[in-house]
């Protein structure tokens, strides 16, 4: 499976551009943008500066990488399945990043799709956040969620005897023991 999975990874095309973090009014992060905040895929045409060229860089911290080439401009082919409360929290100016995540979480949207909202900058003060690499996104994102839910933890009642519960699903058991 992973071999097929490096396979399929290495044979795709990545195009490659540099933007400078806080300016975010270039054409090319407008379309990142869409594509970050759709919940769905969206079929993307890149225009390619140059023929890609294989050069496969294998590393611990990174995923196998293949073709690459400078990227002229993307151009999306579909339209953006943009959830409602996403594009709430897109659309107001005056939501800090750690309260949209917050709010985000709270209405069930996944953490991976946070995550990447956080790292392309539509969240934040102002017109637009600003590009945060991926790491620290899944960093920031993974920080204030449980720093949230450690504070809710906190404000529960303190048991005074020994508590089981068990949870069964996707052919697994879970047991959890609370106690005192």
């Amino acid at each position: 499976m992973i071999l097929i999975l490096q396979y399929y990874r290495l044979s795709m095309v990545l195009g490659l551009n540099s933007v400078h973090a806080k300016k975010l009014n270039d054409k090319i992060i407008e379309e990142l943008r869409l594509l970050a905040l759709s919940s769905k895929p969206i079929d993307v045409r890149m225009e390619l500066l140059k023929p890609p060229r294989l050069k496969i860089s294998l590393s611990e911290e990174l995923p196998p990488i293949g073709h690459r080439s400078p990227l002229e401009k993307p151009s999306i082919l579909g339209n953006p399945n943009i959830p409602k409360v996403i594009d709430r929290v897109y659309e107001d100016r005056d939501l800090r990043a750690k309260n949209a995540i917050l709010i985000l979480y709270e209405r069930g949207i996944p953490i991976s799709y946070i995550q990447r909202l956080l790292s392309i900058g539509p969240l934040g003060i102002g017109r637009f956040g600003k590009l945060v690499p991926t790491r620290w996104s899944i960093t920031a994102v993974d920080s204030i969620i449980s720093k949230n839910l450690v504070l809710k933890v906190k404000g529960y009642d303190i048991i005074d005897n020994i508590e089981v519960y068990i949870w069964k699903g996707y052919d697994n058991t879970i047991n959890s023991n609370t106690v005192p």
